[in-house]
Order: C-alpha cells, then sequence, then structure tokens
C-alpha cells in the first residue's frame, strides 16, 4: 500500500498537523478513509485479474471474499489501535 497522504497537499500530515484535537481528528478519520478506499481498489484489482485469468470463478471468488474481508478486518483492528 502506498502512502496516499503525501500524494494528496490537501490533508496535514503527522508532521505538519497542529497539535489541536480538531485537527488531529480530521487527520486520523481521513487517513483511516484513505486506507479504507486502498484495500478496497486492490481488492478490486485483484478479482479483475483472478476472474479475467481463470475459468473456476466459483471457489476462486469466495477464497478471494474470504482472504479480503480478513485483510480488511485486521487492518480495521490495527488502525482502531492508533
Amino acid at each position: 500500500m502506498g502512502n496516499r497522504i503525501s500524494q494528496n497537499n490537501n490533508k496535514p500530515s503527522l508532521r505538519h498537523s497542529s497539535n489541536k484535537r480538531n485537527d488531529q481528528q480530521y487527520f486520523h478519520r481521513n487517513h483511516h478513509m484513505d486506507s479504507h478506499y486502498t484495500i478496497i481498489n486492490q481488492i478490486l484489482n485483484q478479482h479483475c485479474n483472478h476472474f479475467n485469468l481463470n475459468t473456476s470463478i466459483e471457489q476462486a471468488a469466495m477464497n478471494i471474499h474470504r482472504n479480503a474481508l480478513h485483510l480488511a478486518m485486521e487492518h480495521h483492528k490495527q488502525i482502531s489501535n492508533i
């Protein structure tokens, strides 16, 4: 996963954010959402690549969905503990 914060100059980074509680909440909320969007984008790309290469879609699709859900939940736990 890339660092989407560094690609978007409209959002404060940890280094440049102020000590105000509202600014910190803004950063964490948006960083959290960017991380989810990145995971979703990676999952969709994985789906497209897999479906284009395989003929046995049903079992493979179940495995991808299970792995994607597991990855998203683990990431959510890590972000929630910040």
